[in-house]
């Protein structure tokens, strides 16, 4: 019994993570996105319009993902499951992860549900 729930618990904490991975990437598209629109918009390359369509498209994307993300966190609760110790293989992709330059320690600790203080620990590890 305790197998199962080691299994679904880090299940859902990998889930939890791909999910606010890809919230930190939309939100960066949706700024970027939303800034090239804007720019278009004011030279009168799209319509006002169209510029209000695509807002309201990225808007949707971002409503679903946070939706997701908060029914992982309601499970998390429900089943009563606490963030352990990072793994090893975590370590090594927040290692990576911040590399990239896309993800500050602040959005990795809250990827991975550790404090910005762990987060710079695991970096200072790998420095």
């Amino acid at each position: 019994m305790s197998y199962i729930y080691n299994q679904r618990a880090e299940y859902s904490q990998n889930s939890l993570r791909s999910l606010k991975t890809a919230l930190l990437e939309l939100q960066n598209f949706y700024n970027a996105h939303f800034n090239n629109l804007n720019l278009r918009c004011m030279s009168g390359d799209i319509s006002q319009q169209e510029f209000f369509n695509e807002q309201r498209k990225l808007s949707d994307m971002m409503s679903q993902i946070n939706g997701l993300e908060a029914q992982i966190a309601q499970f998390n609760e429900t089943q009563g499951v606490k963030r352990g110790q990072l793994s090893d293989d975590e370590k090594t992709q927040i290692y990576h992860y911040y590399k990239t330059g896309n993800y500050t320690q602040v959005q990795l600790s809250q990827m991975y549900g550790v404090s910005q203080a762990a987060i710079s620990g695991v970096l200072k590890k790998f420095g």
